[in-house]
């Protein structure tokens, strides 16, 4: 039977679709798809994500937007697989883009507009963060 639940926004939605992924784990994998796709691993869920971002380019080069955001969709499922069988959440990608955004905010307040090393303050910054 399949889950209906109910959501204000996008943000919840993700959170509700996180928590019914990681609830595959360890299932049957004849027991649902997404069961399945946990059972494979890594290489094949990798496998899986990169044909969806195949198809959701593809689509992206037309203006059937029915088939478009369906891939759409389709990728940001994969993806969310693929992040929780490798035990992150969605909101760890967003911790990082936040850090990000505020690296970039501080370079581009230090380092003038027009200024031929903002770019590279940029640059630097992120890649001092690195691993």
């Amino acid at each position: 039977m399949a889950e209906i639940f109910e959501f204000g926004c996008a943000y919840e939605f993700v959170a509700k679709l996180e928590a019914i992924i990681e609830s595959r784990r360890g299932a049957d994998p004849e027991s649902s798809y997404t069961a399945k796709l946990l059972a494979g691993g890594p290489r094949k869920m990798s496998k899986k994500l990169g044909e969806e971002s195949a198809e959701l380019i593809i689509e992206s080069m037309d203006d059937k937007d029915d088939l478009f955001l369906n891939e759409a969709a389709d990728l940001l499922y994969h993806y969310l697989v693929l992040l929780h069988e490798r035990g992150f959440a969605l909101k760890e990608v967003e911790a990082i883009l936040k850090e990000r955004r505020e690296i970039i905010h501080y370079c581009l307040i230090k380092c003038p507009v027009g200024s031929r090393h903002r770019g590279r303050a940029v640059a630097g910054a992120l890649i001092d963060r690195a691993p």
